[in-house]
């Protein structure tokens, strides 16, 4: 039997949290532990944390470090409320979500259903901050093991992993504010663009700033948008402020390259500091798991 497309399984859960933001998640024994540090983000506040360059966030005048209070009148309380509400502007007309932006309190329309943009509850930041105090160092997936994260495009989209099955896969996990994650970036640009013939298919994942996301939300954006524009142009873009993809993949530093075989299953990990990218990526595509 079938499991739900990915982008309802990841509103599920979210609706499942937003049912109860503030209850405890259990403990994670795949997650390094993290001190929780102190972040102005209230239990049921939503906030915005990056909007899409050109999409209909940005369009509609959302800004990073935005407050949503209502959409429509309602109450939004976690992420779940806010796509909820904006799966209506399918419907032809917009909706009218009320900002609040330091002092000021907007309105401001939006058409959907894609927005374009990437919200943090604060129910899902005290979900995460309890899971890693209680849990321990993230094991690294051994090779050969599968590889199964669902992520989210820079312009907001939810994928997984096994929609890209059928071709290798390279994952580069980098963070802002990170002059070793930016020099990976151009090497891994440079190094996918000249395998591109061999088939290989390339993923750069922002990660391990979910804090920074939350307490420096419009500095974190301005360095994600400094990275595309600058660092990484061309390349594919995901983002994982909930760190779900991190633990599943083992990340503990930054940069960390993972490279996965067409069935989803790990061909090989590096941890910073990394090695020549384009050699060691092509010779593990000369391996047999390497080939579709």
């Amino acid at each position: 039997m079938r499991g739900p497309p990915p982008a309802l399984a990841l509103l599920a859960a979210l609706a499942a949290a937003c049912t109860n933001p503030q209850a405890e998640s259990p403990p994670d024994a795949g997650a390094p532990a993290v001190s929780a540090p102190t972040i102005d983000l209230e239990a049921d506040e939503v906030r915005v944390l990056l909007v899409s360059p050109g999409g209909p966030a940005e369009r509609a005048g959302f800004q990073p470090g935005d407050r949503l209070l209502a959409g429509d009148g309602e109450e939004l309380a976690c992420e779940a409320d806010a796509a909820r509400v904006l799966a209506r502007a399918a419907e032809g007309r917009p909706v009218f979500f009320e900002v609040k932006r330091g002092r000021q309190v907007l309105t401001l329309p939006l058409h959907g259903p894609s927005a374009g943009w990437h919200l943090l509850a604060g129910g899902t930041l005290r979900g995460v901050l309890l899971g890693r105090s209680q849990g321990g160092p993230a094991p690294a997936p051994k090779a050969g093991a599968p590889l199964e994260l669902e992520l989210i495009s820079l312009d907001g989209r939810p994928f997984t992993l096994r929609d890209r099955r059928g071709a290798p896969l390279a994952l580069l996990f980098w963070g802002t504010f990170s002059p070793a994650s930016d020099q990976a970036l151009r090497e891994f640009e440079q190094a996918c663009a000249a395998l591109s013939g061999r088939g290989l298919s390339c993923l750069a994942v922002d990660t391990l700033d979910l804090f920074t996301a939350a307490g420096r939300s419009q500095a974190w954006a301005a360095d994600v948008l400094r990275v595309r524009r600058e660092v990484y142009p061309r390349g594919e873009l995901a983002v994982d402020l909930p760190m779900h993809a991190e633990r599943a993949a083992g990340v503990q530093t930054l940069p960390t390259l993972v490279l996965v075989d067409p069935r989803g299953r790990v061909l090989g990990r590096w941890a910073a500091p990394l090695p020549d990218l384009a050699r060691e990526l092509s010779l593990r595509l000369e391996t047999p798991r390497a080939r579709p």
